[in-house]
């Protein structure tokens, strides 16, 4: 387990406690115009991108965005049962 207190995006409410390698992933690319996550398949990458677009979110930088994941989609067709936000949809 992680302690998101000792990060630097401390400030971000987050609803499922990162890891500390997606805590890492997310403190080098929350702030970034443009970022690429070359992380291996199962390490969370979704889990990365929708705290990161959760951040710009909520400081007003984007409006939306789109995550077209073949593994979810298959699990649970197309209704959302679970997002690592307190975004809503």
């Amino acid at each position: 387990m992680t302690n998101v207190l000792d990060s630097k995006i401390n400030w971000y409410k987050f609803k499922t406690v990162p890891y500390k390698h997606q805590l890492d992933a997310l403190e080098r690319s929350w702030d970034k115009e443009y970022f690429a996550y070359f992380m291996e398949m199962g390490t969370g990458k979704s889990k990365v991108l929708i705290d990161n677009a959760a951040m710009l979110y909520n400081q007003g930088k984007i409006n939306g965005f789109f995550l077209l994941h073949l593994k979810v989609f298959i699990k649970i067709g197309m209704k959302i049962k679970y997002l690592h936000t307190y975004l809503t949809i």
